[in-house]
């Protein structure tokens, strides 16, 4: 589990697709990582907390930066969907940045 990596989950309500947004060294030492929702919601547009995933992502839709939570691995599917692309990344940091009011 890396930060990046998108996840097949099942328990968040609507989402079918998490993305893990917390670093590498905490996933592995506690194997419970924190993660943003990769929502299928068509009402949702890019905003500051809202990033839409890219075609050089692996699968559609847009992660919600206020939706970060702590999962159990059990959760997760078993292998990834895919990673973010790079680009993405970013502003998915940005937003969280902003979220939690801290320059990036």
């Amino acid at each position: 589990m890396n930060r990046g990596d998108i996840y097949a989950y099942s328990g968040l309500g609507r989402a079918r697709f998490v993305a893990i947004v917390s670093n590498d060294g905490f996933n592995a030492i506690t194997g419970h990582p924190l993660v943003v929702k990769v929502s299928d919601r068509p009402d949702l547009s890019e905003s500051p907390y809202v990033v839409a995933l890219s075609p050089a992502d692996p699968i559609a839709g847009h992660l919600e930066s206020y939706s970060a939570v702590r999962v159990r691995r059990d959760r997760l599917a078993r292998e990834r969907v895919g990673q973010l692309a790079a680009s993405t990344m970013r502003r998915l940091d940005d937003a969280l940045a902003l979220l939690f009011d801290h320059e990036a």
